[in-house]
C-alpha cells in the first residue's frame, strides 16, 4: 500500500513532507518569541488590557490558554483529515497536549498562538467557500470489500443467456 501511495505522489507531483514545512518555518519564530517575552525589560509590568497585566507572565486566570485550546480543537475539526482513525485520534490529542504546555507560558506567546489559530480557521473557511469543502472518503469494512470481490469474474454471453 505504501508503495502505491508513493507512486501516486510521484505521479501527481506531491511532496509528502510539504505539509510540515509551514510548521517548521514557524517554529524558530515561536522559540524566539518565547525567549523575547521572558527577557524583555520593556514588557515587564506593562499593561496589556483587561485582566492581562504583563505579557511576559502567564495568564493568571488561564482564560487565553483555554481559548487557545478551544480554537485548536475547532481548527482540527474543520481541517481535512486522512481516513486513518488512529491518526485522527492522535491529531485530536494534540490540542490537549498544547493546552497543558501553554498553561504556564507567557501570555504574549499564548495570544500569538491563539490569533494564529483564529487566522487559520478563517483561512480554512475561506478556502472551503472558494473551492468547496473537502470530500470525505469513507473506508468500507474489510468484510464488505471481500464480499464485493466475490463473483467479480466476467461472464460470457452464453452464460448470460442461460
Amino acid at each position: 500500500m505504501n508503495t502505491e501511495v508513493m507512486n501516486l505522489y510521484r505521479e501527481k507531483g506531491v511532496n509528502p513532507a510539504s505539509g510540515c514545512v509551514p510548521m517548521l518555518l514557524q517554529f524558530p519564530v515561536l522559540l524566539a518569541f518565547y525567549a523575547m517575552l521572558g527577557q524583555s525589560i520593556e514588557l515587564r509590568g506593562a499593561d496589556f488590557g483587561l485582566w492581562i497585566r504583563d505579557l511576559s507572565q502567564p495568564d493568571p486566570y488561564f482564560v487565553i490558554p483555554v481559548l487557545m485550546a478551544v480554537t485548536m480543537f475547532w481548527q482540527q475539526r474543520i481541517t481535512p483529515t486522512t481516513g486513518d482513525p488512529a491518526q485522527q485520534r492522535i491529531m485530536m490529542l494534540m490540542p490537549l497536549m498544547f493546552s497543558f504546555m501553554f498553561l504556564f507560558a507567557p501570555a504574549g506567546l499564548v495570544i500569538y498562538w491563539f490569533v494564529g489559530n483564529l487566522w487559520a480557521i478563517g483561512q480554512q473557511y475561506f478556502t472551503n467557500w472558494m473551492i468547496g469543502p473537502a470530500s470525505v472518503q469513507t473506508v468500507r469494512p474489510a468484510a464488505e470489500r471481500k464480499l464485493k470481490n466475490v463473483g467479480a469474474g466476467r461472464t460470457t454471453d452464453a452464460e448470460k443467456r442461460s
